[in-house]
């Protein structure tokens, strides 16, 4: 747990400040928070200094040793598979920070020892919002977006008008990941480090689309094998929970693709029908991080904020990812869930009994 610091710098890309305040918002550890978007040298170092992941080179080449008193916090989104991605780095910035370093984890399936949480470093109960007045260095249009979002949701609307007419019609949506890209893939292994079995799994799952799902069985027959095999039980968490949060998802939203009722937005469509007040008749998914199983990230922050109908749906909410008894029992009930959508045909239900069925 931290303690209290007056002042603190997040060096972070432009397009990650919006998630850092939403990280914020509930946080009292920091008096007075100072944005530093463009990474300098000899950067003027507040009490604690949180080092977005994605800077870690440029950190790496700047740090200061006689910099004592000051601590370093490396925040980490994709928890694990950015810890294994810079190793290197991290291992460096170890020997010479010592104990003024500190690693934060977004996800939490990781059996790593010594790393923080969202409740060790952003969360206290009964906080007020965090005030513009405390924040320094925003860029304008993040400070619309984060502090004024009735605003930011009219500009939104006005923007996005002309895309967002052919769904007017829908009901569910989810926002995020689920049809995994070529690239994608060879950067997770490069990266992540994944193994060529898993690869081949996601491959193999990657194959299937709406219009190839005849025999949806296929796919799970697929899963069934990989998931419950031995090589797959030797992965570290942190790659079991990926590949398992991939499939599900996959699975999932070509099932539901099935019905006028839902469309899923891929990261790639630049639509907002989430950053917003309007399309209140939507009912959003909340399918989890596959970085871990908390409840605190950056896609379930949004979705508070701006007050969104919802339904969560992980199969592995509230269970220990590392007790690997806990893991296959609950991987165990994905399969039956899955099984049981297939049977229901999705396809043919009116809304009521579709949104009754998905509910976990």
């Amino acid at each position: 747990m931290l303690k209290r610091y007056n002042t603190c710098s997040i060096f972070c890309p432009d397009y990650q400040e919006y998630s850092f305040l939403l990280y914020l918002q509930k946080s009292n550890f920091f008096k007075k928070v100072f944005f530093k978007s463009n990474y300098f040298k000899k950067s003027n170092y507040s009490e604690i200094n949180i080092i977005d992941i994605q800077y870690i080179d440029f950190f790496c080449k700047d740090i200061i040793t006689n910099n004592s008193d000051k601590i370093f916090l490396l925040f980490l989104w994709n928890g694990e598979k950015h810890y294994i991605e810079f190793l290197k780095q991290i291992n460096f910035l170890k020997k010479k920070l010592k104990k003024n370093l500190l690693i934060f984890f977004a996800g939490n399936a990781s059996k790593k020892k010594d790393i923080l949480f969202y409740d060790h470093v952003f969360y206290k109960k009964n906080l007020k919002s965090l005030r513009l007045s405390n924040c320094f260095g925003v860029r304008f249009f993040t400070m619309i977006r984060f502090f004024y979002p009735w605003v930011f949701s009219i500009i939104l609307f006005v923007k996005d008008f002309t895309k967002i007419f052919n769904v007017h019609n829908k009901k569910i949506c989810f926002v995020g990941l689920a049809n995994i890209q070529p690239n994608q893939l060879r950067d997770w292994k490069k990266k992540y480090k994944l193994q060529n079995h898993s690869i081949f799994f996601l491959k193999s799952i990657n194959y299937y689309n709406s219009k190839n799902l005849d025999l949806p069985e296929k796919i799970i027959k697929i899963g069934n094998d990989y998931i419950f095999s031995k090589k797959f039980n030797q992965l570290p968490v942190s790659d079991k929970y990926f590949i398992v949060q991939l499939f599900f998802r996959k699975i999932f939203i070509l099932l539901l693709n099935q019905s006028e009722y839902f469309f899923h937005q891929d990261w790639n469509d630049k639509r907002n029908f989430i950053n917003t007040f309007f399309f209140k008749n939507l009912i959003h998914l909340d399918l989890g991080s596959t970085a871990g199983n908390n409840l605190f990230y950056v896609r379930s922050f949004i979705l508070s904020k701006f007050k969104k109908k919802f339904l969560q749906i992980n199969i592995y909410n509230g269970i220990d990812l590392n007790n690997k008894v806990s893991f296959s029992k609950q991987t165990d009930k994905m399969f039956k869930y899955l099984d049981l959508l297939i049977s229901k045909h999705i396809k043919n239900m009116n809304l009521k009994d579709l949104i009754k069925v998905i509910s976990v």
